[in-house]
């Protein structure tokens, strides 16, 4: 029965990540309809119009018809939601830490080192685990039906989420909550949460950032990011103003050992593109090598088909990301390129030369400045120029 409940729950999970992810979304809707919505919602009273605005940024990403169906599916889940969430058996306090981090799979090196001193006696909840809610957590979340009873999607999200922190604050008596999830629309009802039980919620920058309202109205007690850049980025996108943290993680500045070779020119780092996006950069990495030009490509730890991308790329060096590690694979490169990978990021930040890809998919890249992007405000190169030296 465990192993079923388990099971149905990954499904869940699965089923609306992938119906709330689009590739095109970000490319889809300009930085001036953007603002136009943003417009739209007065100040926001508390942290429940906080989380409600963003998701109805969200919603609006989506379209309405996405946003019809997942409120139909919590009309009939929520009910089973809250009698499986109910009774749960709870967990008692197992030893009590400084803070709880869950980082839902991100590598550790995210966590500045600031606050890792901060919260010196700090653990990592990893792996499965059970959600349940108390009778706390229940006339807790009775505010959300009483201000916005309509909207079962956005309700049931925040239950799941607080029925998830309720365990590592049972099982652990933490002082602060870290976590990467800017994005989530539950961000700000759970800064809430934590406040009510006198928890610190803390949000720690990981990946790249562009003008996303997918992004917007958030509010943790502190939100640490790595750059001016992006604390104004998320000003405009009207998060509260008084949260954030500037301050570079290892995973942006890092070291490896110096006997490593720059032994390929260029390695492409690959995202969430299409099929057809992916053929084009096959093509070009194809151009750009030869005998004296050695050239590689690295899959997406998550977004990449491997049999696909062995396919596509045949006579291209395909890095094995399982052996070798982001910081590896830099160390190894002269030239990183990408569109907008965070990896591009990365590279800055350790002295190596940036391409941004304007040649697979034209249309996003003409995008990028509109979105704020923030390595086309730094030295780089255009995939384009290197192509032309070459037929040079």
């Amino acid at each position: 029965m465990e192993a079923m409940k388990m099971r149905l729950k990954l499904f869940i999970k699965t089923f609306i990540v992938r119906f709330m992810t689009s590739n095109e979304a970000i490319f889809s809707i300009s930085v001036e309809q953007q603002k136009k919505y943003l417009e739209k919602f007065h100040a926001p009273n508390n942290d429940i119009d906080r989380s409600f605005y963003q998701y109805k940024c969200q919603m609006k990403l989506l379209g309405k018809l996405k946003e019809v169906v997942l409120n139909l599916i919590s009309l009939f889940g929520l009910p089973l939601i809250l009698i499986f969430l109910v009774n749960r058996q709870r967990k008692s306090e197992l030893e009590s830490k400084d803070a709880i981090v869950y980082l839902d799979g991100k590598p550790s090196n995210i966590i500045p080192d600031e606050l890792r001193l901060n919260n010196g006696n700090m653990i990592c909840i990893k792996g499965e685990f059970p959600y349940y809610l108390t009778g706390v957590d229940l006339k807790y979340i009775k505010k959300l039906f009483i201000q916005y009873p309509l909207s079962l999607f956005f309700i049931s999200k925040n239950i799941i989420k607080i029925s998830k922190y309720r365990y590592g604050i049972d099982m652990y008596n933490p002082k602060s909550i870290i976590v990467c999830a800017e994005y989530s629309f539950t961000s700000s009802i759970l800064t809430n949460y934590c406040e009510f039980l006198n928890i610190k919620h803390i949000n720690i920058m990981h990946g790249e950032k562009l003008f996303y309202m997918r992004d917007s109205f958030f509010r943790f007690h502190q939100c640490y990011v790595w750059d001016k850049y992006y604390l104004n980025l998320f000003k405009e996108l009207k998060a509260e103003t008084k949260q954030f943290i500037i301050c570079k993680p290892r995973s942006m500045k890092f070291q490896v050992e110096s006997s490593y070779e720059k032994d390929i020119d260029y390695t492409y780092y690959l995202g969430n593109e299409s099929d057809e996006v992916l053929k084009k950069i096959s093509d070009l990495l194809k151009d750009i090598s030869s005998e004296k030009v050695l050239v590689s490509v690295r899959p997406h730890p998550r977004y990449s088909n491997i049999n696909k991308i062995n396919h596509l790329f045949n006579g291209i060096v395909i890095e094995n990301n399982k052996e070798i590690t982001i910081e590896e694979s830099l160390a190894r490169t002269k030239n990183a390129i990408s569109l907008y990978s965070t990896v591009l990021n990365q590279a800055y930040h350790n002295g190596i030369n940036i391409i941004i890809d304007d040649l697979s998919n034209p249309n996003h890249f003409k995008k990028l400045s509109e979105l704020k992007y923030i390595n086309l405000s730094r030295k780089y190169t255009l995939l384009s120029e290197i192509l032309k030296k070459r037929d040079e």
